[in-house]
């Protein structure tokens, strides 16, 4: 643990002036990805010993691997599973705005999440801080087989009694779609009329998703493209810069890298045909 607490006192000295956090009181300062095992269970990401309190996105069988040099059960994280309750107080840092994320089982039969509610659960690694209602006790884990985003069993579990919830940045928004197990990927972003995960949002995704493949299959590509819809408000929670709130706009991404944009969905199509 000696070597993980030097290279994070190192890192807090470079971050000071940018860190997000409230200093009142709250037990657990990280990072949510998001839901866990269960309904009403995030995991809270505070640090490791790979890249202190940065997550990356990166598959699993890469996780042994010279990107990230940590031997084969050497692997140690702090990190938390917090419930939260009906009773569990949520506070938007912005705003003083109580918020109610609680799930019911209607919510998830019913797909009734607002796009902040799905920003919530989905791991985008936004910035909270938690007070819980248990005596809280750091815990580092040790001798872990697995990164902290494919592995996030046998973790610390406490109940939430406050939740401090930090603006979503457009880093969250790059990491949270920067690697999803394909080459490339296309983030489309447009004025939909219809529900999100309705049939004809899923028809729509389909015929991008479709379309990009016959020009691939066409090049005799190797690479695989991934596609996936995302409205306007859901995006904009991100708080992007001026220049990607131009409407529609597709975001391209390959090899876990923002590449370029576009506007227009045939010029996403001829970027692909020239490759």
């Amino acid at each position: 643990m000696k070597k993980m607490t030097i290279m994070l006192l190192v890192a807090t000295s470079l971050l000071i002036g940018c860190n997000p956090f409230v200093d009142d009181g709250y037990d657990i300062e990280g990072k949510n990805i998001g839901m866990s095992q269960m309904m009403n269970l995030i995991t809270v990401f505070v640090e490791d010993n790979i890249n202190g309190t940065d997550l990356e996105q990166t598959h699993f069988d890469r996780f042994y691997t010279d990107n990230f040099s940590v031997p084969d059960g050497t692997y140690e994280v702090e990190a938390y599973h917090v419930y939260i309750t009906k009773d569990t107080k949520v506070i938007d840092d912005e705003t003083g705005e109580e918020l109610d994320v609680y799930l019911t089982s209607h919510d998830i039969i019913f797909n009734n999440r607002t796009e902040y509610l799905r920003s919530f659960y989905s791991g985008s690694g936004r910035a909270i801080s938690v007070k819980v209602e248990e005596k809280f006790e750091p815990q580092v884990q040790t001798d872990r087989s697995n990164y902290i985003l494919y592995d996030r069993n046998f973790l610390p579990i406490y109940t939430a009694e406050e939740i401090r919830v930090y603006p979503l940045t457009f880093d969250d928004f790059l990491f949270s779609n920067s690697y999803r197990g394909v080459d490339s990927l296309v983030i489309a972003i447009e004025e939909m009329e219809y529900e999100v995960y309705s049939n004809e949002y899923h028809d729509l995704q389909d015929q991008y998703w479709y379309e990009l493949h016959q020009i691939q299959g066409n090049n005799n590509s190797d690479y695989y493209t991934g596609v996936y819809l995302n409205t306007i408000e859901e995006f904009e929670l991100f708080n992007p810069p001026a220049e990607y709130k131009q409407y529609p706009i597709y975001i391209i991404f390959e090899e876990s890298q923002l590449v370029t944009h576009k506007h227009d969905w045939k010029e996403v199509l001829e970027y692909f045909e020239n490759k």
